[in-house]
Parts: C-alpha cells; structure tokens; sequence
C-alpha cells in the first residue's frame, strides 16, 4: 500500500474515534505539516483551530465541537458537561470549558472558560470519548455560576444515575476553598431537610411538591406505595391518612395509548380500596388556584381534623 495512503488512513481511523477530530501532534508522526495545508486546501479537512482540524466528511455536530475543545487540552464542563451527563433540564449545545489556572491557551470567544486551580483526576471523567468533569465536580461547578433552583434538577437526575451524596460531599470538602462559591449553595443545596425522603422520579414532581407547600398544603409523601390485589402501585405523591394522591402528569409519563391505560387501570384499582387520584399538567402547576381549591377540598372531606381551609 502507498505510505502516504496508509498514513491518512491511520489518521482517519483514529479521528474517526474522536468523533471527526484529531489534533496536529497525533498526526505528527504520519503526516507532515504540509501535507495537512494540503488537504484543508482540496477541503478534505477543515481546520477549525490552529493545530486542530476535522474530516469535511465527518458530521458536524456538538460532540465533535466538544472533541475539538478537548484536544486543545480543556476539559469539558460546566452546563455542557450538565449535557452529557443528561442532567434534567441541560441539553446540548452550549460550549464550556475548564482550563487550569494559567493556561495561555486562547480559545473562540463564544466558548465559555472557567478557570481554575484544582482539577484532579477524581475531577475528570470521559462520555462517548469526550473528557469532562466528573458528575460531583459538575455539580459543584454549577452552583458557582447558577440560582439553587436551576441546580437542583442536575442534582436530582446525579442522584437517580447513581451518585451518592457521600460522593458529592467528599468533592465538596475536597474543593471547599475561600472564594470559591460553589461548594456552600451545593452544600445547603444537598442537606435541605425539604428534600429528606424518597427521591422524585422527575423534576416535576419536585416542583409541584414545592408549589403545593407553599400554598399551604401539608407536605406529602413521595412515591408512595400501595399494595392493591398483590401487585405495587405507585404515585408520585401522596397523603395515605387521606388516601388522596397526586400524580404529576407530564407528557413524558403520561402520553400515549397504553400510558392512559395503565394510568386508567391503576386509578381503578386504587379507587377500589378508596384512593382518591388526581392529575396536574404543567400548564395548571402555572396556573394552580383550581387545582388548589380542588385539592384542598378533597383532603378536607377526607382528612377533616387537619383543618385545611379553603
């Protein structure tokens, strides 16, 4: 075989694993400098950094922006590193970075760069190939830069994949320096005794528990089970001395024909034994006073000794 065609064949193979990508020192031992110019010149490459370049072939898509970012010696993090590691509420398409501190590197202005002087090994993971920071750090990393409120669903969705609050906790006492901001709002964030208790399938259900306490209603039970004719029925929240419950009813859950369904075979069976169930979409947690008043009503007449007015 032709060296030449051996050695972009060997490149390719191995930006092909880098979703596209690869960086001028990977190619030095294959390819001369001049031959890279030569190709960005037929347009075989596109050379989207200085000593980064990508095959014209290969789609151009976020995690290949990532790549890019990464073979300059960043780390992805931040709300795009949220992104990969599918928190609640971050999706793709941001561009973030942490680079340490004294790092000359210069990156595109519409790349966000955070940086800093701790990043360690137990900091840094890698999705689809794609170095980024690890689930605490991201965590952490967030609350520096974002309200409680947006944080909470990316510590939710860590929670539900896994990751333990002993976890988050060593990487905040590992982190906990003066100035920097993340690690006290994470922390409250992470021991809130509102948040004691079986953890909401979704943020949804975290929200409406929120909205409905602060519109004064006893706060309920999450996930509660009930056993009907031997099988397990779950909602999302509950109130069992009333046996009301309620069920975030979002289009992710809830839609289709065989999600109705089961809904409608579960509120029946739970209906038999004296379940009360009832249904909030997103538009009435916007606009709840209806929902409110017929909440209130229904544990009223059930749980009349708690005295929850009108």
């Amino acid at each position: 075989m032709n060296t030449t065609k051996a050695a972009w064949r060997v490149v390719a193979e191995l930006a092909a694993s880098q979703h596209g990508a690869f960086h001028r020192d990977q190619a030095a031992h294959h390819l001369t400098w001049r031959r890279l110019n030569s190709a960005v010149e037929r347009g075989e490459l596109v050379q989207l950094l200085s000593d980064v370049f990508v095959f014209r072939s290969n789609p151009n898509t976020w995690r290949q922006r990532l790549k890019v970012l990464e073979l300059t010696g960043a780390t992805i993090g931040g709300r795009s590193a949220a992104a990969l590691h599918r928190f609640d509420r971050f999706v793709e398409g941001k561009l973030e970075v942490v680079v340490r501190r004294g790092s000359q590197r210069r990156l595109p202005p519409h790349v966000v760069v955070h940086r800093t002087s701790i990043l360690d090994d137990d900091d840094v993971t890698e999705i689809d190939g794609i170095r980024c920071t690890s689930v605490p750090r991201t965590l952490v990393d967030l609350a520096q830069v974002l309200p409680p409120r947006l944080v909470e669903p990316a510590l939710d969705s860590a929670l539900r994949s896994g990751t333990t609050v002993d976890q988050i906790q060593a990487t905040i006492d590992r982190l906990r320096r003066p100035g920097r901001t993340g690690v006290v709002p994470l922390e409250r964030l992470l021991h809130d005794p509102a948040r004691a208790g079986t953890l909401p399938d979704s943020i949804f259900e975290r929200i409406v528990e929120r909205m409905l306490v602060e519109h004064g209603i006893p706060r309920p039970v999450r996930q509660f089970e009930v056993e009907v004719g031997g099988r397990v029925r779950r909602l999302d929240l509950a109130w069992p001395a009333a046996r009301v419950g309620v069920e975030a009813h979002s289009k992710l859950e809830h839609f289709g024909a065989r999600a109705e369904h089961d809904d409608n075979r579960r509120d029946l069976e739970l209906a038999a034994v004296g379940w009360e169930v009832l249904y909030l979409t997103w538009r009435e947690a916007h606009q709840p006073e209806f929902f409110l008043r017929t909440l209130r009503a229904v544990l009223s007449q059930r749980l009349p000794q708690a005295g929850i007015g009108s």
